[in-house]
């Protein structure tokens, strides 16, 4: 029985990463100081934790979560921001006005702190983060201890409470004309229904509170540099591509367009 390309890509992954994990264990000097190519692993082995928490299995199951998590999720954010920038000329055209003004030489990059000072490029972002949605997964919640209330329903403890990023973040009440790529609706301080809280109070891409995504920051400086390197650069023109290509079809924990789709590709001038 012959396996597909992506069960085959996968094992092979893990069996790669089973294979780093051993030589990290079986390394003499995991223990001396610490080097500038420290990871992830080495942090883990040279911590507190207990000896189970440093276990293969363990490491095995940090190294699937570190790449889902911070490599799947910001490839689709611009996946979905590279579609619906090089789609619409009106917002490519007053996207490289912007990044041209700001970067009269392409060859010398600003720093991703001052590429956070450009407000169409950071509106570009918060939308395409918006239509990335992360995760589209439910988060459930559990309150073991006492129960709430929500408007009319009293939840007992005990009974979990989830929501997820793809309805959140199309709520017409919070975000109208929701399934439209509008930066626009990030400009000026925009507020909630409510008109008291800010708009991005709304946006759940990265989760919130205690659980909030650790690698936030990290997605930003990338989302950042590369749209803004991409788009100042060069010339993109969707190829063969529409929009139902990067809408949301499926729940594979990560968003997933239509199974036929051949993803987005572009004409790079």
């Amino acid at each position: 029985m012959s396996l597909s390309n992506a069960l085959k890509s996968l094992i092979e992954y893990r069996a790669e990463m089973k294979q780093q994990i051993h030589e990290l264990l079986n390394n003499d000097d995991i223990n001396t100081k610490r080097s500038n190519t420290d990871t992830i692993f080495t942090e883990i082995l040279n911590s507190k934790l207990s000896p189970s928490e440093k276990s293969p299995q363990r490491l095995e199951d940090e190294a699937a979560s570190l790449v889902a998590a911070g490599i799947e999720t910001t490839r689709w954010a611009l996946t979905v921001a590279s579609f619906y920038i090089s789609a619409n000329p009106t917002i490519k055209l007053r996207l490289r006005q912007e990044l041209i003004k700001a970067i009269p030489n392409p060859s010398k990059m600003p720093t991703w702190t001052q590429l956070q000072n450009l407000q169409y490029l950071s509106a570009c972002i918060e939308e395409a983060l918006r239509l990335s949605y992360g995760i589209v997964q439910r988060s459930p919640r559990v309150s073991d201890k006492s129960g709430f209330t929500y408007k009319s329903y009293y939840i007992p403890p005990g009974y979990p409470v989830s929501m997820d990023t793809y309805h959140m973040h199309h709520n017409e009440d919070v975000f109208p004309d929701s399934h439209t790529y509008n930066p626009d609706r990030w400009l000026n301080s925009p507020r909630g229904p409510d008109g008291v809280k800010q708009l991005n109070r709304y946006m759940v891409t990265f989760g919130r509170g205690a659980r909030v995504c650790l690698g936030m920051n990290m997605a930003y400086c990338e989302l950042y540099l590369i749209l803004a390197s991409a788009f100042r650069k060069f010339e993109l023109e969707p190829y063969e591509t529409r929009k139902e290509d990067v809408e949301c079809r499926h729940d594979f924990v990560a968003p997933k367009p239509k199974l036929d789709s051949k993803g987005v590709r572009v004409i790079v001038r």
